[in-house]
């Protein structure tokens, strides 16, 4: 590996080069107005009634989890097919642990919002799916990819899986109380630390191979904040000590090492040993990754006042650049990369970040009055339900155009299953919720 200094030089052309690039993006985009001073040009109009609770609890009760349950679930082979086009039909039915684990986690908190048994009996099957296939009984951990009688495809031990899979049955255990899968959800924690935590730098490597032997040991933003996700959530039923103090240095090292000190925002790709790595990404923050790190770092609190009141400054940084840079003043919506410099880097808009940019606002909203984020709220909830949202057949759209007609109109794939939209709707109903008894 090279010194750091001559990586730097190295790439200083490269960044050069993108950012320049960015900018020529930009001027293509061509963005106009300032969220601070008001200044925009229209956007979709406001939804009646904007931040209602109740919204969210009909919309995951009867276009959310109807859809999936009616097209997703595998009545062969067990488990779910994820990949699933406008109208429901199955493209490909190769099974991903990670979008396995985010529909067990789906239908879950379906059954935890509205008190349905069905939801969770759903969710039971994706369990033992998992469970009877893609466990790797040799070396232990989850397969990445199975067939859909569950033979392996990719064998390879993805952090990123694994996080999902973990926060999917925890969150399943805690709702059934099946201390079976809780186990397994320890056991799998356990296989993670073993052989997938750096012991010397700190940190979670992307990928091993199956016998667990490193096969990329950079360090990245989005497996951080998904282990964060699911330790956390795997914390709150063991009361262990060793994965409370695991959920407290998995944020400090995020706090720490991850982010930008010019923007405030976390940056994407890492090596091990935490210097930044810009070629993986083309210097672009990923706009998605910042907004759910505002909620993430929120919700796991520790007893550190300082690094508290730390988070909530840095919570307001990353918004206020959000909503200066990735912010459509024009159409509405939220843009999802973005250069170091502010430019816009694609003009696609993205259901997820729709989701947690709503999602990021409301938990800011929950912690401080401030008038601006409210509003921003309410006008980015007025675009995800106008743009993104199917009225014929349910759940949102993977992706749009800067002026919100679909661009890409699969409902379910690689890495869409029922986890954003359902997350959204049952963590919104719960901080409006809050916010209305409060007022």
């Amino acid at each position: 590996m090279e010194p750091y200094e001559r990586q730097e030089t190295r790439y200083g052309l490269a960044r050069t080069l993108w950012a320049s690039y960015g900018r020529a993006r930009a001027a293509r985009v061509r963005l106009s107005g300032d969220w601070r001073s008001g200044r925009r040009t229209p956007a979709p109009p406001a939804l009646h009634n904007p931040l209602d609770p109740e919204r969210y609890r009909r919309h995951l009760a009867t276009s959310l989890l109807p859809f999936w349950s009616e097209h997703s679930i595998d009545t062969e082979f067990g488990g779910f097919l994820h990949c699933l086009d406008r109208q429901g039909r199955v493209f490909d039915t190769a099974k991903v642990a990670a979008m396995q684990g985010r529909m067990i986690y789906g239908f879950t908190r379906g059954y935890e919002v509205l008190g349905d048994g069905d939801y969770l009996d759903i969710a039971s099957r994706g369990a033992r799916f998992l469970a009877d296939h893609m466990w790797d009984r040799e070396a232990g951990g989850w397969f990445h990819k199975v067939t859909r009688n569950g033979k392996p495809i990719l064998s390879q031990k993805r952090l990123f899986d694994h996080a999902y899979v973990l926060f999917g049955l925890s969150t399943y255990a805690r709702a059934s109380g099946d201390l079976a899968v809780l186990e397994r959800a320890v056991e799998a924690y356990e296989q993670l630390e073993r052989h997938a935590w750096d012991q010397t730098h700190g940190g979670y490597y992307e990928r091993c191979d199956r016998d667990w032997s490193v096969s990329s040991s950079d360090k990245t933003i989005i497996v951080h904040l998904d282990m964060l996700e699911g330790i956390r959530e795997l914390a709150e039923i063991t009361h262990q000590r060793e994965h409370t103090a695991r959920v407290e240095e998995l944020t400090g090292l995020v706090m720490s090492r991850m982010r930008d000190e010019r923007t405030g925002c976390f940056l994407e790709h890492f090596y091990r040993d935490w210097r930044y790595h810009p070629v993986r990404t083309r210097d672009v923050i990923r706009v998605g990754q910042n907004l759910k790190a505002i909620q993430l770092l929120r919700l796991a609190r520790g007893s550190d006042d300082r690094q508290e009141s730390a988070k909530a400054a840095a919570g307001r940084e990353i918004m206020d650049f959000c909503l200066e840079h990735a912010w459509d003043h024009r159409h509405g919506g939220l843009f999802q990369f973005v250069t170091r410099n502010g430019s816009i880097s694609s003009a696609e808009k993205l259901w997820w970040t729709m989701c947690d940019g709503i999602l990021a606002l409301l938990t800011l909203c929950a912690g401080e009055e401030d008038a601006r984020y409210r509003q921003c709220a309410a006008e980015l909830e007025a675009f995800a339900f106008t743009r993104f949202v199917d009225p014929e057949f349910g759940e949102w759209y993977t992706s749009c155009r800067r002026d919100g007609l679909p661009l890409d109109t699969r409902k379910g794939g690689i890495g869409k299953a029922a986890y954003h939209t359902v997350q959204l709707c049952v963590d919104a109903l719960a901080l409006l919720s809050v916010s209305e008894g409060r007022t």
